[in-house]
């Protein structure tokens, strides 16, 4: 569904509720609610986002059942204190993503970045290493992701900081991970991953992009062979 037709059906779905709701406040957060998850996917209850949170918090049985009318999938975690809209991915015959969980196409160094960031949030998690007062978070150093893309191929690492900062934020955008601001005197920036990253990495998307990964090798070897669109 694309943002236009998805607007139109937020529109009619909200006459549909007009009368069930009690206020022109509570008409104006559930608007609030659904253009923050229509625009970031999520919103978690550790970032403080507290306007953004309590609206869909508050409104959540309207809210998602709206956004189930767009074409959403809604999500609720309540041990992680996570609301959330998630584009059911579309896989064809060969298994390749065709519609992905981010909801849009994905570059191939991002593809390698979100694998590498799913592979280190596992990793920590294993090892206990979540952080104490945000439970489901783990902390990673741009050395660590750099370091782990460098074990993909020389191909598959960042030429600069900068490339892959810009990379960060475009999955930040998503509320997958949050990047701190650079130290005085540090030459790297730290990330926080979120637990909302393994929802937009199922094992089968996965499998999808290690097939995207392998396909674009296979062409640098061979580049008369067929190219396919980034996962």
């Amino acid at each position: 569904m694309t943002s236009s037709a998805a607007l139109k059906a937020l529109r009619a779905a909200l006459d549909d509720f007009q009368d069930d709701l009690e206020s022109r406040t509570e008409q104006a957060d559930i608007v609030f609610g659904i253009q923050t998850l229509l625009q970031h996917q999520f919103v978690l209850e550790q970032d403080r986002q507290v306007r953004a949170y309590q609206a869909v918090a508050n409104h959540w049985d309207v809210i998602s059942a709206v956004l189930s009318l767009c074409g959403f999938r809604p999500t609720h975690v309540q041990s992680a204190g996570i609301y959330g809209i998630q584009v059911a991915a579309i896989f064809d015959e060969n298994g390749d993503a065709s519609r992905p969980p981010l909801g849009r196409p994905i570059s191939l160094m991002e593809t390698c970045l979100l694998l590498v960031l799913r592979d280190l949030y596992d990793v920590k998690m294993r090892e206990g290493r979540s952080e104490r007062d945000m439970p489901g978070t783990v902390l990673v150093s741009t050395d660590e992701i750099r370091t782990a893309m460098q074990d993909m191929g020389p191909r598959r690492s960042y030429t600069s900081l900068s490339a892959m900062v810009a990379d960060l934020r475009k999955l930040q955008h998503h509320r997958i991970l949050v990047v701190r601001d650079k130290q005085p005197g540090d030459d790297f920036l730290v990330v926080r991953l979120q637990p909302t990253l393994p929802l937009v990495t199922p094992e089968k998307y996965i499998d999808a992009l290690m097939r995207f990964i392998d396909h674009a090798a296979a062409i640098e070897q061979n580049p008369n062979a067929q190219s396919e669109q980034p996962a």
